[in-house]
């Protein structure tokens, strides 16, 4: 049976953050570290289990040198299309 795929903005946002952590070969404790949470927040946030804050979205790209503008926009092609 197919398992469906989750496009939505929340699902991107944790995909994009996930893939740029995974890339800059970096854990969830460094990660959480860099943005002033903790591994488990991380672990949560990259789960599905808890949302992030626009703080956190803005410290996530900083962090991880995450291009804001395009993040943005595929967020809102996202939300637009699920619609």
């Amino acid at each position: 049976m197919a398992h469906s795929v989750d496009h939505s903005p929340r699902e991107i946002l944790r995909n994009v953050v996930r893939a740029a952590r995974r890339k800059a070969d970096m854990t969830q404790g460094e990660l959480a570290g860099a943005i002033g949470r903790t591994q488990g927040y991380v672990s949560k946030f990259e789960n599905g289990q808890t949302r992030a804050e626009m703080i956190d979205v803005i410290q996530f790209c900083v962090a991880l040198e995450i291009d804001h503008h395009k993040l943005m926009d595929q967020l809102v092609d996202a939300y637009r299309a699920a619609r």
